[in-house]
């Protein structure tokens, strides 16, 4: 006995309702097995695909070393033959000077041996100019040498009156001192204190007498 309020609806309207898919709407059998195809990178960017591709490599390379191996065996053929061309030369030279008279042969000697003399005595003799040694040869740089050598005797030059203005400067200082030095001895007083107080005359008749030298001398 159905149920009260139940009703029974078709199983399209019932597939809409559960939210499920018609059969319809799904994709064909070629549809569904259709890849992407992957990137290739790397090593297996440069790698044949498939045997095909490798059998065709193998070919080239084959073709390649037959190619290679027939130049090189005409490569030899045609070197043994110039050895061989070149060997018949020589050989037919050798036989032709051996069936040389003689006679002939030490006629053509003196010929040889006398056309060298005549050239030689026809040959002018150039006479060679003498050398010129006392020629000065101008030398490179010359005068940026003797720029840099006069500077550097001005820098000596520089340096020993520096020297010599500072050994004079100390000569001096020594001088003075040694004097202010001697003054102030000659200076101290004998006796006791007020009138009875006495100077050296002695020591400082001395350092004065110095003193006048030293400005008369100069």
């Amino acid at each position: 006995m159905p149920l009260p309020y139940t009703c029974s609806l078709p199983n399209e309207k019932q597939n809409h309702i559960m939210g499920k898919r018609p059969a319809d709407d799904a994709p064909s059998g070629d549809a569904a097995k259709q890849h992407h195809k992957r990137s290739r990178t790397g090593i297996r960017a440069v790698l044949p695909t498939s045997d095909d591709a490798w059998r065709r490599k193998l070919e080239r390379t084959k073709e390649a070393n037959v190619r290679l191996a027939k130049t090189r065996q005409v490569f030899a053929k045609v070197k043994a033959r110039a050895l061989a061309d070149e060997g018949g030369a020589t050989k037919i030279e050798d036989d032709a000077a051996e069936g040389m008279h003689p006679d002939r042969q030490a006629r053509l000697d003196d010929e040889d041996d006398n056309g060298g003399q005549d050239d030689d005595a026809a040959r002018p003799q150039r006479d060679r100019p003498a050398r010129r040694s006392n020629v000065k040869r101008p030398q490179p740089f010359q005068k940026a040498r003797e720029e840099a050598e006069q500077r550097k005797a001005e820098t000596e030059a520089r340096q020993a009156e520096y020297e010599r203005r500072t050994a004079e400067r100390e000569a001096k200082r020594v001088d003075r001192a040694r004097h202010q030095k001697a003054m102030v001895r000659a200076r101290r007083v004998d006796g006791g204190g007020g009138d009875n107080q006495r100077r050296k005359l002695g020591r400082e008749s001395g350092v004065l007498l110095d003193k006048v030298r030293r400005m008369m001398g100069k």
